[in-house]
């Protein structure tokens, strides 16, 4: 097992040198995923509300950005675009919003064994933001027609702590895993949903906060493909080729 354990620091030495020297100046990265706002909120007492039954938003989410590193700190500016689908309620009253994003990210370890966690903070600002009445009837598999009638207010400007972690398949290429907390600048939208089971209408409040999930890609430059990366590169083809799905024995990496 100490063996096993030398021979990876080998294989890995190159890649975390390369990645921390302050030879990196920027990198490339594009993300998908997606958001939900569960922040609904009921405001009408009764007893023919049934809470649990109001679903909550969702969409999907992606991003293309430039990072650039400041040289020889833990710290890199980020810029880009960003566009969110949001649907309000599990409903098809949404808006599409996209904009621009400015943000910053810290590294607050060196890489170790390829993995990189990172926090940070991005300001959004949705092209399209503002403030629309909505009046229409929903088809709903679960309650059948429902009646929503209220004012949607699109946040203009979002800020966003973010959590994510930059998995390196080679000295210069990363696999992104990220969490953002997208805290909208505006007021909540309110609507008022009638049920066509129910003989009274209630009202709803949603917060314009949404969580953001996302999977991504990120180049660094400049480019580089270090001996590591070789290696690593080689005994993974050999792993696929030489290896069965069933052994047991099969070393994974």
């Amino acid at each position: 097992m100490k063996l096993l354990l030398f021979i990876l620091m080998l294989l890995l030495g190159p890649t975390v040198m390369a990645q921390d020297a302050p030879v990196r100046t920027f990198a490339i990265e594009g993300q998908i995923g997606g958001t939900t706002s569960p922040h609904v909120k009921t405001l009408t007492k009764g007893q023919y509300l049934i809470p649990e039954k109001v679903g909550s938003g969702y969409g999907m989410l992606s991003k293309l950005r430039v990072e650039y590193y400041l040289p020889y700190t833990p710290i890199s500016l980020k810029a880009g675009y960003e566009h969110e689908e949001w649907n309000f309620l599990d409903t098809n009253l949404g808006n599409d919003m996209e904009g621009v994003s400015l943000g910053v990210r810290c590294y607050p370890g060196k890489k170790l064994w390829g993995v990189q966690p990172y926090i940070g903070l991005d300001a959004l600002y949705n092209f399209s933001g503002g403030s629309y009445a909505y009046s229409r009837d929903v088809a709903s598999d679960r309650f059948g027609r429902v009646r929503y009638d209220g004012m949607v207010h699109i946040p203009h400007v979002s800020v966003a702590p973010i959590a994510g972690v930059d998995l390196y398949l080679f000295s210069c290429i990363a696999l992104q895993l990220e969490y953002s907390c997208r805290l909208g600048l505006s007021r909540a939208s309110v609507f008022q949903a009638q049920y066509n089971h129910q003989p009274e209408p209630f009202e709803l409040r949603m917060r314009p906060i949404r969580h953001g999930f996302n999977v991504g890609l990120k180049i660094v430059f400049p480019f580089h493909f270090t001996a590591g990366d070789g290696v690593n590169l080689v005994q993974g083809i050999l792993d696929i080729l030489l290896n069965k799905p069933n052994d047991n024995y099969r070393y994974y990496r």
